[in-house]
C-alpha cells in the first residue's frame, strides 16, 4: 500500500473548436482514448452540448478504467463565445477502492482545487500555459492524500484488532443490496459507511460495486456486511437480476429533493419481489442535509409501512444515520434467521 500510487492522474479539459478535449494532462502516459472520453463525459454531462458552464463540482464513476474522478467545472472568460465562457475542467482520476477516502476528506481537497482554479484561469486568459500549475495540483492533492491514506489504515487497523482480539464474537455474514434510481446517492452512502474500509472496495467486470465493512452487534456478533450497489440504469436489469440472488437484505433509497425517485420505488420494490420474492429491508431517503425537500417523511413512512419496510432518512454527506441504518438492519437480519 505504502508504494501504490492512488491517484491515477489529472486533466484539465475544455471546449474546444471541435467540442470537448483534453488540453493538458499529467502523468504524459495516461492512456489517449482515456484521455477524450473522460474529456468528453466530464464537459458534456456538466456543460451540455453548447459548452454553457455554471461553476461546479461533481463525483464521476468511470468503471471501464476502474477510476472515479472529482470534477472541478468553471468558466473561462471569451467575449466571442456564446455565454462569455468557456467551458473548463478539472478532472482528479482516483483508482477506485480509494474513492471512499477521497470522498470523506473531500473539503481539504476542494480547498486545494478552489485555490488552484483561479490561478488557472488568469493563465488561460493571457495565453500561457497552465500545465505546471496543473502538475504542481497533482503533487499537492497526492501529497495530502498519502497522507490522509496512512492515517486512515493506521485507524481501520485499530478498530480491525479491536474486534479480532475479541475472540468470543459470533461470525456473520450478510449480503445486503442497495438499489433506487441514478444519482440519490447510493454510491456515496456506502463510500461514507466503508470509509474505514477503503482497501476493500472493488468494481467487479459487470460494473456493480461491491463494498465490504466488518461491524459488531451487541458485543456478541462480528458480522462482515458485503454491500452490493446495484446500478439504477435499467438497461442492466437482467444483469442485476443475478447480481441480487442470495441477498439478505434490501435497501431502496431515493433522494428526498426528487419526487421522481421517490415515486420509482414502487418499480425497484417490485423488480426486486418478482425476482427473489420478499426480502426484509429499509427505505432510506437520502441528502438530508438539502434544505429543498419535496418528499415528506410522512408520505415515505406511509410507503414503507405499505410494503412492509423500515424507515430512516440519511446524509451520504456527513454520515447522519448511516452507521444506525446498517446496524439496525443486521439485527433484523439476525433476528430473522433466529425465528427460521
Amino acid at each position: 500500500m505504502s508504494n501504490e500510487q492512488i491517484i491515477k492522474g489529472v486533466i484539465f479539459s475544455h471546449f474546444g473548436d471541435q467540442g470537448p478535449e483534453p488540453k493538458f494532462w499529467f502523468p504524459s502516459s495516461l492512456d489517449k482514448d482515456m484521455l477524450i472520453k473522460i474529456s468528453l463525459k466530464t464537459i458534456s454531462l456538466l456543460a451540455g452540448e453548447s459548452g454553457e458552464t455554471i461553476s461546479q463540482q461533481a463525483y464521476l464513476q468511470f468503471p471501464n478504467y476502474s477510476l472515479s474522478s472529482l470534477v472541478y467545472l468553471f468558466g473561462i472568460p471569451k467575449e466571442e463565445v456564446r455565454g462569455k465562457n468557456v467551458a473548463a475542467s478539472i478532472s482528479m482520476l482516483i483508482k477506485d477502492k480509494y474513492s471512499s477516502l477521497f470522498y470523506v476528506n473531500m473539503s481539504e481537497i476542494e480547498e486545494l482545487m478552489e485555490d488552484y482554479i483561479p490561478k488557472i484561469v488568469e493563465k488561460e486568459l493571457n495565453d500561457d500555459s497552465s500545465q505546471e500549475l496543473l502538475i504542481n495540483l497533482y503533487n499537492q492533492i497526492s501529497e495530502k492524500i498519502n497522507i490522509l491514506s496512512k492515517q486512515k489504515i493506521t485507524t481501520y487497523k485499530v478498530k480491525e484488532k479491536e474486534i479480532e482480539d475479541k475472540e468470543d464474537l459470533v461470525n456473520r455474514s450478510f449480503k445486503i443490496a442497495i438499489v433506487g434510481d441514478l444519482g440519490v446517492g447510493k454510491t456515496a452512502m456506502l463510500l461514507r459507511f466503508c470509509e474505514q474500509a477503503f482497501r476493500d472496495v472493488y468494481i467487479s467486470t459487470n460494473g456493480a460495486n461491491i463494498n465490504m465493512n466488518t461491524i459488531e452487534i451487541e458485543n456478541k456478533y462480528r458480522i462482515t456486511l458485503n454491500l452490493w450497489d446495484v446500478s439504477g440504469q435499467e438497461c442492466y436489469l437482467e444483469m442485476n437480476e443475478k447480481l441480487i440472488k442470495g441477498c439478505d437484505a434490501i435497501i431502496y433509497v431515493y433522494d428526498i429533493t426528487r419526487r421522481d425517485s421517490f415515486s420509482r420505488l414502487k418499480f425497484w420494490y417490485d423488480w426486486v419481489r418478482s425476482t427473489i420474492g420478499y426480502k426484509i429491508g429499509v427505505l432510506v431517503g437520502n441528502k438530508l442535509d438539502l434544505k429543498n425537500r419535496v418528499v415528506s417523511k410522512d408520505e415515505a413512512k406511509e410507503l414503507a409501512k405499505d410494503l412492509r419496510l423500515g424507515y430512516i432518512e440519511t446524509s451520504a454527506k456527513n454520515g447522519i444515520n448511516l452507521k444506525i441504518l446498517f446496524e439496525n438492519l443486521s439485527k433484523a437480519i439476525l433476528k430473522l434467521y433466529k425465528n427460521i
